[in-house]
């Protein structure tokens, strides 16, 4: 069994492990904004990516974004990324 999230240093693997025994995948690493208790990861951290993104200012301003996620998935704004590998 594949087990990805073990290449990733404290404390990213531990939210890995548990976002995909909550989930069954981890699909993103961000933390969420929680409004109740039931809700699912997923569920949290569109909610804390929707939030963010309405607080950007509007295309064609420039964005540094660190660990290349969501901004950078065709939403408009050109990204300069980087990871914790480059």
């Amino acid at each position: 069994m594949e087990l990805p999230y073990r290449d990733f240093p404290f404390p990213l693997n531990v939210l890995l492990r548990v976002v995909t025994l909550e989930e069954g995948v981890a699909h993103s690493m961000h933390y969420g904004l929680f409004e109740r208790g039931d809700e699912s990861i997923a569920t949290a951290q569109e909610r804390s990516t929707a939030l963010l993104l309405e607080r950007l200012p509007p295309p064609p301003c420039r964005l540094l974004e660190v660990g290349v996620g969501s901004a950078r998935r065709s939403r408009g704004w050109p990204a300069w990324a980087t990871t914790s590998r480059d």
